[in-house]
């Protein structure tokens, strides 16, 4: 067996506990310096090591991207003196060690154009940009990478909380579920989003999962591939979402959710991205939807069924929530400046 080799993950902020999960159970982990299986846990992404095939980590779902970890610099100065410092760290890394992780991932001969990128968090004295370019300078002490801002096949990518720098080299060209997306629409709920919502809902072989609001087909997509026992019911209103969904292969119902063609006590759980009233839908048309759409869905599940739902109408949904159908757990979700609830409710007995 190869020797152990570092990594992280990242993912949208506050689905850490639920890709740790689906990382544990599917990853031979190592060590680890805290969280339980080995895992590291952080704001928006996993650390981890493992003696695993690399390509495996590709098959994660619930992660946006993995990387081959360069190095943990600690103590990165945070005036004006914090990129010649990263660029001296980072032309010391072992580059050539990650670089191989990703070869046996991507394939490919000659090299690689990349592009380095930061996500930075805290007060400093520089801009991402400077820190880029630094980063970008140590690798090119060591690799004979040309540098390419668009369009490039590499990417390392650096995690900057004040004075902590996580460095890595991503293992795959682009983002682990960006073929998935592309096939449903860049309007699409994220992938790893829709695989997080149904590892919350905890779906058995044999359950019935219900999408009742099924946009471009995220949720059921996700469903088909990672959980093949389960029977998918779903539906839109929208006919040009309904296309999509269909041409992809997946089953879905034209109706109107506020008025579902179930019987009662008929599905075990549900999983639903609802409208926000932003980008999709507004507030006024919510205030219609959401008393009668959670009604239906209290009538649909059986008694103990579970019903996980996204929301950026945190003070809408809870109004209407009927009788019998409680919050049992609510996370704050970030996706891309919006930050909705995600919420597991519960269809009590009656």
């Amino acid at each position: 067996m190869p020797p152990p080799a570092r990594y992280f993950a990242t993912l949208p902020r506050g689905l850490e506990a639920l890709a740790a999960e689906e990382l544990a159970e599917r990853v031979s982990l190592v060590g680890g310096e805290a969280g339980a299986g080995g895992c590291e846990v952080g704001a928006g992404w996993l650390r981890f090591a493992s003696a695993c095939e690399p390509r495996a980590l590709l098959e994660l779902r619930a992660v946006e991207q993995v990387y081959a970890e360069l190095g943990l610099l600690r103590g990165l100065a945070t005036s004006a003196a914090g990129p010649a410092q990263a660029r001296a760290w980072a032309a010391e890394l072992d580059w050539p060690a990650a670089a191989a992780l990703r070869g046996r991932c991507v394939g490919g001969s000659g090299p690689p154009g990349f592009r380095a990128t930061v996500e930075r968090r805290g007060e400093h004295a520089f801009r991402s940009p400077d820190l880029e370019r630094a980063l970008g300078a140590g690798l090119r002490a060591q690799l004979p990478w040309p540098v390419q801002l668009r369009g490039y096949s590499a990417r390392v990518h650096g995690l900057l909380a004040q004075d902590s720098l996580l460095l890595g080299l991503a293992l795959h060209a682009g983002d682990l579920s960006q073929a998935r997306r592309e096939r449903l629409g860049p309007t699409a709920l994220k992938p790893c989003v829709a695989a997080a919502m149904l590892r919350l809902a905890r779906i058995e072989p044999g359950q019935v999962v219900l999408d009742p609001l099924c946009g471009r087909g995220a949720i059921p997509a996700e469903l088909a591939a990672g959980w093949p026992g389960a029977r998918l019911l779903a539906g839109e209103r929208d006919a040009a979402a309904l296309a999509v969904v269909r041409a992809a292969g997946l089953p879905c119902a034209r109706w109107d959710a506020r008025r579902l063609p179930l019987g009662d006590a008929s599905v075990d759980a549900v999983v639903s991205d609802l409208p926000f009233g932003r980008r999709v839908g507004s507030h006024r048309a919510n205030k219609r939807l959401y008393p009668a759409l959670l009604s239906e869905l209290r009538r649909v599940l059986r008694p103990g069924g579970v019903a996980v739902l996204l929301s950026g109408e945190v003070r809408l949904l809870e109004r209407s929530l009927p009788a019998g159908l409680e919050i049992e757990s609510r996370r704050r979700v970030d996706l891309g400046g919006l930050t909705p609830t995600l919420d597991r409710l519960v269809r009590r007995a009656p």
